[in-house]
């Protein structure tokens, strides 16, 4: 057996599902990948349940559970497999996407500590138009002092959306990358007085890039409809940006 599995902490838990010991073994071998993506972390724990059901179907769900997080992923099939591969490649996508938060937190606090504002153009924006739209509420006022931060928000989403297929293919069928921008920056302005303190503006919106993929991912018709209505209220063309 691989000897990073083995110092990977894992535990197996099974209902209604026989589970044989030669198939556990290579289901472990498996695992390898995870011990080595969380080789850094002082403690790390893999809990993987496995269960039948009645409908003859076998779901998988692992939960790894490191300093201050637990990471959760699931699936389920006709047969163990494929749900414990699917798994486990939508956990080493978790981790992955995990490490990044980590880096880009790690990131903005020295930025914010140097003086340093990577990139981004903070001699345009006004944060005292900013705050004072955000606190009346008013979006349209809000989007116009934050139009110079657009070019470099939107190649910065795009880079992002590679690290998800779904949305990147669905780039001009359906969605563009000015949607995702523009629910970034709504989500800057709903979130406005509750941003971490030690980061300018100028570089937070970048935070919100993840989060505002995911709800695209989950509720694209819902977040396209919000996206337009908020985006007409501001006279701004969709391809604008």
């Amino acid at each position: 057996m691989d000897a990073s599995a083995i110092d990977l902490d894992t535990r197996f838990y099974v209902r209604r599902y026989h589970l044989e010991q030669h198939e556990e073994e290579q289901l472990r071998r498996k695992l390898s990948s995870i011990a080595q993506q969380t080789a850094h972390f002082p403690t790390v724990e893999l809990q993987v349940s496995i269960q039948g059901s009645r409908s003859h179907e076998v779901s998988v769900k692992m939960a790894l559970i490191l300093p201050g997080r637990t990471l959760v992923a699931r699936d389920h099939n006709k047969t163990l497999h494929p749900a414990f591969d699917r798994c486990l490649a939508s956990l080493e996508h978790e981790i992955d996407g995990y490490h990044d938060r980590l880096n880009y937190q790690s990131d903005i606090a020295r930025m914010a500590q140097d003086g340093h504002h990577h990139g981004w153009p903070v001699g345009t924006i006004q944060e005292d138009v900013l705050q004072r739209a955000a606190q009346e509420q008013d979006y349209v006022s809000f989007r116009k002092a934050t139009w110079g931060l657009e070019d470099e928000l939107r190649k910065r989403v795009g880079r992002w959306i590679q690290r998800y297929p779904e949305i990147n293919d669905a780039i001009g069928e359906g969605i563009e990358i000015a949607d995702i921008v523009e629910e970034v920056l709504l989500s800057a302005f709903e979130e406005f007085n509750d941003r971490p303190a030690n980061v300018p503006f100028g570089v937070w919106p970048e935070q919100l890039i993840d989060p505002a993929v995911k709800l695209f991912l989950l509720h694209p018709d819902d977040v396209l409809e919000n996206v337009s209505v908020v985006r007409s209220a501001t006279m701004r063309p969709r391809n604008d940006i």
